[in-house]
């Protein structure tokens, strides 16, 4: 039978479990969103970094012209690079056919940790439906939800997704899952009538109120608003590149 298996943080992802799984990725607060926003208005890759250093490091080996810097550390943007990771920032024309390099202190350690999996794609509530019918369509065995967390505890807004997929992904398909996957399906039922207002008091949207609006929880609350899929592409020579 399918198996869908859920972690609540990115320091709890056993490299062990991965091979052969297809793992997603969420960070919705917001590496993920941003990244999703990101293509949508037109940008050609992102590569993730795990930290300021890897991130000018990779810059560095691409034209200054056609690539765009973002980054965090903790709750501290890092404000020498052109972009700050709110997703105002990548809904704007200037991230069109550039590659951005990102580092986040969650959600691309996240994403490195689940290099061993046979595929790894990014999800968050805004392209929730497309992962489901994306996971559906491929006839995925093994999923592995990987909540970025925050740093090392539960997020609640990641968590949330992550049950909304559980949700979704039950309604179309069997698959037996593990005890976090249905206490996450249990929270996103509980709370899919008050998402904005619950993400408002979680302590991501608090570090990203010291530098934005609530607009931005508000943006990265909603469903379902773009068809995207991104996920790694293989053996790039720059490190983990994200493509749709």
């Amino acid at each position: 039978m399918a198996r869908i298996y859920l972690v609540t943080s990115w320091q709890e992802v056993d490299p062990g479990r991965l091979p052969g799984a297809t793992a997603v990725v969420i960070d919705v607060l917001a590496a993920t969103t941003n990244i999703i926003t990101g293509f949508a208005s037109g940008a050609e890759r992102f590569i993730l970094a795990r930290d300021r250093e890897e991130t000018e490091a990779l810059a560095q080996k691409l034209p200054p012209e056609s690539r765009l810097r973002a980054g965090e550390i903790g709750s501290s943007f890092i404000r020498e690079f052109e972009l700050t990771p709110l997703s105002s920032n990548f809904r704007s024309p200037r991230v069109r056919g550039k590659t951005i390099v990102l580092n986040t202190t969650n959600g691309t350690r996240a994403a490195h940790a689940c290099r061993p999996a046979a595929r790894v794609i990014l999800a968050a509530l805004i392209n929730a439906r497309a992962v489901v019918d994306f996971l559906v369509r491929e006839q995925t065995e093994k999923v592995t939800i990987v909540c970025a967390g925050n740093l090392g505890k539960i997020a609640y807004e990641d968590f949330f997704c992550g049950g909304l997929l559980v949700e979704k992904l039950l309604a179309r398909r069997e698959f037996r899952t593990n005890d976090a996957a249905l206490a996450a399906r249990d929270v996103y039922r509980q709370g899919r009538e008050r998402a904005f207002p619950a993400f408002l008091d979680t302590l991501s949207s608090r570090a990203i109120l010291t530098y934005g609006t609530e607009d931005e929880i508000r943006f990265a609350a909603q469903e379902d608003l773009y068809s995207l899929v991104p996920g790694m592409s293989p053996n790039s020579p720059l490190g983990l590149e994200i493509k749709v």
